[in-house]
């Protein structure tokens, strides 16, 4: 399975300037997902921190050619189910 994890290419908020921190959440997800799914492909995109504008984003994507990716703490696939990570064990890997 290969998983993407998108930060698209917003701008910040006025007073916090050229700031371009990580998505945490998306950080803490892919080290859960290598721990409990080794064999999955996971990558981030973070457009802004690239400096990537839209086209060059959905050209990103395209060459992954991601089966889920994750946008807003939400994961999404092509096939819009709602059974999201049904491959991982219930509680993780460990309870």
């Amino acid at each position: 399975m290969k998983v993407l994890f998108l930060n698209p290419p917003f701008g910040s908020w006025v007073y916090w300037g050229n700031h371009k921190a990580i998505n945490v959440a998306h950080a803490q997800m892919a080290a859960c997902l290598r721990e409990w799914m080794p064999e999955a492909d996971i990558k981030a995109l973070d457009c802004r921190a690239l400096d990537m504008d839209e086209g060059q984003m959905l050209q990103g994507i395209r060459d992954f050619a991601p089966d889920r990716y994750h946008l807003y703490g939400r994961c999404l696939s092509d096939d819009r189910d709602d059974d999201h990570y049904s491959e991982i064990p219930a509680g993780g890997a460990r309870d």
